[in-house]
């Protein structure tokens, strides 16, 4: 009996060991408002390539990038997509996204509007990228062929990525979302937002919903048939932005100075906590396991699960960009150019990389950051 219970106590831990193991990232790929592409080996610190930037007088916004099997594909604001290698970092393909030969026939004006893509992925579904242009167009191109599927057009500047459900395309549209059919473009649904309640930035989807957090601050909750679940509006008002939102199982984290709790289900406040007065930012939201963890410019902070600051770490830099977890650290990069790493309890904060392209004439300082 003994003997079948150490058996049993031994298989158990070496598929715990297994488990962790496999939730293991190895590679953190980076990239900043300076548009250089970074890729890092975790464990030991190594830079594993650097793509630089390019054309730097228009590419000056964070745009985002996608990773699939064997590449890494970033969208540039000047319209440029590139895919990379995501081993080795090398250039495999290229387009420069320009307005459609069409757009004429819609008799849209976007003579005033640079063209530009504004927080792009590019999303990568069944070997086509999709994404959307400050012309209002939303696009679906092969990878293969880099042969355009469908445009969709539509007369508003468009400032954030679609998301795709399903086999929905879905879009904000500043004052109304809509859904396109991925194979054939074709408008299928649309709903308008409150006329006082315009959103610009990028839905985020969870378990198939969808939330918006408008300019004005209310945040909704809708399902992909745009039923609304809930609304909440915060009281404080002041750099918010689904950029640094986060969603959990139970709740939606989101705000400025005032950082809110929602309950996820119900909608309801569950708590707000005053971050700082002036003369700061909240950049980002990560996760814990004991409550949340916050980074502003000036500091990180550790929240409990019912908002109280536990913890706290001054930066001797400013930060600059969002808070990434992985492997039981938080990543951060500073205005100094140093990216940093510091442990859950905020009391580790080791040197990871010096060396990133920080430019200060940037419009917006942001970094992107995904891990695997």
């Amino acid at each position: 009996m003994v003997k079948l219970l150490t058996l049993v106590l031994l298989c158990a831990t070496l598929l715990s060991c297994k488990k962790k193991s496999e939730n293991d990232k190895s590679i953190l790929y980076l990239t900043t408002s300076a548009n250089d592409v970074y890729a890092f080996n975790l464990k030991d610190k190594k830079l594993l390539w650097h793509a630089d930037s390019f054309n730097q007088i228009e590419n000056d916004e964070v745009n985002f990038f996608t990773v699939d099997d064997k590449h890494l594909i970033k969208a540039y604001i000047d319209g440029s997509i590139i895919q990379y290698d995501k081993k080795t970092g090398n250039k495999v393909w290229e387009i420069k996204d320009t307005v459609s030969s069409d757009a004429d026939l819609y008799n849209y004006n976007f003579t005033d509007v640079a063209f530009r893509l504004f927080y792009q992925y590019p999303l990568v579904v069944n070997g086509n990228i999709i994404f959307a242009n400050s012309h209002g167009e939303i696009k679906s191109i092969n990878i293969a062929t880099k042969k355009v599927n469908w445009v969709y057009h539509n007369p508003n500047i468009i400032y954030s990525s679609p998301k795709v459900v399903k086999n929905l395309v879905l879009v904000s549209l500043n004052g109304s979302m809509i859904a396109i059919d991925i194979k054939t473009g074709k408008k299928v649904s649309s709903v308008n937002y409150d006329e006082n309640e315009p959103v610009t930035g990028e839905m985020m989807i969870d378990g198939g919903n969808i939330f918006t957090l408008s300019q004005n601050n209310l945040l909704s909750y809708f399902t992909p048939e745009y039923n609304s679940l809930w609304d909440f509006k915060a009281d404080i008002t002041s750099q918010s932005s689904t950029h640094n939102m986060l969603i959990t199982d139970n709740a939606v984290y989101f705000g400025g100075s005032t950082l809110y709790a929602v309950d996820k289900e119900k909608g309801e406040l569950l708590w707000k906590t005053e971050l700082y007065k002036e003369d700061n930012a909240l950049l980002s939201v990560a996760e814990c396991d004991d409550g949340v963890m916050v980074s502003t410019r000036k500091e990180i902070l550790k929240l409990d699960d019912e908002g109280k600051v536990i913890a706290r770490k001054k930066l001797a830099s400013e930060a600059y960009g969002i808070l990434y977890h992985a492997n039981n650290n938080y990543y951060y990069v500073c205005q100094n150019g140093v990216m940093y790493s510091i442990d859950a309890d905020l009391k580790t904060e080791t040197v990871f990389y010096k060396g990133i392209n920080i430019d200060p004439e940037h419009r917006v300082d942001n970094t992107y950051m995904f891990a695997e």
